[in-house]
């Protein structure tokens, strides 16, 4: 998040919470025992600038909750992704062309069918790469030796692709004859 959309929401949030807080005191405040402050909040509001304050509070409130609004409803949403530089430039690593690096090491392996694919991406100072495979068998395999073989393979070519270890690859094996949900 950029420093000045955090900044915005800072001072957003700030003037929700005052006008909350006015809200709050001056409609309940002797239902909790604040009656002199319910009284000085009322006529604070009831004087000629207190209006104001109370009509701008609440214009720049709804101003920024259409825009939140708005925003959520005309921007595309961002896939994660990793950021990586180097001396020529950045290269943002997303998690769908991640998936599919798992996904042809997967079906490199003759014996899986059907192959499911989740990845994870973490970026930061260390970034990691988590994968979740879930694929059904054909055939009587020893399914450990397929597994550690899917394993490593998965883990070669992601290394291989994106440059840094690798974390967790998860695989799961699931029985052919058993009907899809």
């Amino acid at each position: 998040m950029r420093k000045g959309k955090k900044a915005l929401d800072i001072i957003v949030a700030i003037i929700i919470l005052i006008f909350a807080c006015i809200c709050f005191f001056s409609i309940y405040g002797n239902l909790i025992g604040m009656d002199s402050a319910q009284q000085s909040l009322l006529s604070a509001l009831n004087q000629e600038w207190g209006f104001y304050v109370l009509a701008v509070l609440a214009s720049i409130t709804a101003a920024y909750a259409l825009f939140l609004f708005l925003r959520a409803l005309i921007v595309k949403t961002r896939e994660r992704s990793i950021r990586m530089k180097n001396a020529d430039g950045e290269v943002y690593l997303t998690e769908s062309s991640v998936e599919s690096v798992v996904d042809y090491s997967v079906r490199s392996f003759h014996q899986v069918s059907r192959p499911d694919v989740e990845v994870s991406i973490h970026g930061g100072k260390n970034p990691t790469i988590r994968s979740k495979v879930a694929c059904m068998v054909r055939g009587q395999e020893d399914l450990q030796a397929l597994a550690e073989k899917i394993q490593s393979r998965v883990r070669e070519d992601l290394e291989t692709y994106v440059g840094f270890p690798v974390g967790d690859v998860e695989v799961t094996f699931t029985d052919p004859d058993e009907p899809e949900t």
